[in-house]
């Protein structure tokens, strides 16, 4: 798939407003409200990000520290460990927040399927076999809601797991993207983190999806922990280069750090070697990484931080604009183009 096929799936809207409106059926206002343009992402300002001279390296070490965390957590990675978990608690949490300015919003078993539903997220059933997994795990709680329904309440267990990992990749994007200081010093204000909520959950259900962008990943982000493995090939060794670079590689070491069977790693490093991100040697000791993956890892994580970025200046202005106290920090700046620090193009 070329380029800018990606960027054309990207920039198209995958869910109507009145898809999910009908699927939902919460209240007379639209449940989503979908993006009027897409000038905070471009060709152009992913490639000025992917040559910040600092870019990769902030990469490497947000991989790093979501690799530590992923491996210490047994339980939390059999609820929200791959991309469909994660979104689907994502989502959640993004329910709930319309509750609080949506007359009948919030999250309840029927709504989430048919979010997931109409997006293609997962089918009914696994959403609902999700959620009584978080539910059972403490990250989700089910409170009356007038007659036989009841919402769904992300616990404090669900948001905190949230903050911590927004506050990783906020942190990691700090060298790049000077908006992100902004988000940081409002993370205690639950306003401007529902806002975050809000813009993250319009942007996704507007058909923004960062895979689009990195086509070659979209089979191994789909397998538990396979992005993390493949992004944790791209050192800070192996991004400087040019040419393909040689990487040591336990299968065992692997299978342990993510609790996953050993298979299982083959079989992510087998489908990233039939993407053209590397080859195996035969001794199964090390890997080649083509340019291919570095490039790939690269493009992924620049899309991330400008969509995160993104939601960060959108729900601070919001904010702003709504009364009260105003949310910490100058007003950000929306255009990208002239927001990125210390190089780029």
């Amino acid at each position: 798939m070329r380029e800018q096929d990606g960027y054309q799936r990207g920039l198209s809207v995958s869910v109507s407003h009145a898809a999910i409106h009908q699927e939902i059926g919460t209240s007379d206002e639209p449940v989503v409200r979908l993006p009027a343009s897409a000038e905070w992402l471009s060709e152009a300002t992913v490639a000025a990000l992917c040559s910040h001279p600092q870019f990769a390296a902030s990469v490497c070490g947000l991989v790093e520290k979501l690799t530590a965390g992923y491996a210490g957590n047994r339980l939390l990675n059999q609820v929200l460990s791959d991309r469909g978990r994660a979104l689907l608690g994502l989502l959640v949490c993004y329910l709930d927040a319309q509750s609080s300015s949506l007359p009948g919003a919030g999250a309840t078993l029927g709504s989430v399927q048919a979010i997931c539903r109409v997006t293609k997220l997962c089918s009914p059933g696994r959403a609902a076999a999700i959620v009584v997994a978080m539910r059972f795990a403490g990250y989700v709680a089910a409170v009356p809601a007038g007659g036989r329904r009841s919402r769904l309440v992300p616990t404090e267990k669900l948001n905190a797991e949230h903050r911590r990992r927004w506050r990783l990749h906020y942190e990691a994007m700090l060298p790049v993207l000077p908006n992100a200081t902004r988000v940081l010093r409002n993370f205690d204000d639950k306003r401007f983190l529902d806002a975050l909520l809000l813009e993250m959950g319009r942007q996704y259900l507007a058909g923004y999806r960062i895979l689009d962008y990195a086509p070659a990943l979209s089979p191994i982000a789909e397998s538990n922990a396979g992005l993390l493995m493949v992004s944790g090939l791209v050192t800070p060794s192996v991004v400087p280069a040019t040419e393909a670079a040689s990487i040591p590689v336990s299968i065992s070491a692997l299978s342990r750090r993510f609790s996953v069977a050993r298979s299982h790693v083959r079989k992510v490093l087998r489908m990233a070697e039939q993407a053209g991100l590397l080859t195996r040697a035969e001794d199964g000791a090390s890997v080649l990484a083509l340019p291919a993956l570095r490039d790939s890892v690269l493009r992924f994580f620049a899309v991330l931080f400008l969509l995160l970025d993104h939601c960060g200046a959108v729900a601070w202005t919001a904010c702003a604009t709504a009364g009260g106290s105003p949310p910490c920090g100058e007003e950000p700046v929306l255009r990208h183009s002239a927001r990125m620090t210390g190089g780029g193009a």
